[in-house]
């Protein structure tokens, strides 16, 4: 990420099925973000300084058919109404649902 300004990255789903670190990292000026209600595989790491908060971790066990990439969340996965509202930010998920009250974490409303 170069030079980014205010940057945002709301309600993503990023899964692998190996052990992978999700390095963002920072070239040239500062850069300013916010990474919120997404479901990553494992911690952010990197030289970026952001406000990162409330993001869930991706496991095959929250998702429909993840190897078909089927990333749909199913019932009782821990990322359903674990997000935080956006004001306004990702009022629609991926397959334009509407979010509620309670958005979940990720890319899918359930």
């Amino acid at each position: 990420i170069a030079e980014a300004c205010d940057l945002q990255i709301f309600h993503n789903t990023l899964w692998s099925q190996n052990d992978q670190s999700l390095p963002l990292e920072s070239f040239g000026a500062e850069v300013s973000a916010e990474i919120k209600n997404n479901l990553l595989p494992i911690e952010i790491t990197g030289q970026l300084a952001v406000n990162a908060s409330n993001n869930g971790t991706s496991s095959e066990t929250l998702f429909a058919n993840p190897s078909q990439g089927d990333l749909h969340l199913i019932a009782g996965a821990s990322a359903i109404d674990a997000g935080i509202p956006l004001n306004g930010a990702c009022d629609q998920d991926i397959d334009q649902d509407s979010r509620d009250a309670l958005p979940d974490q990720g890319a899918d409303e359930f």
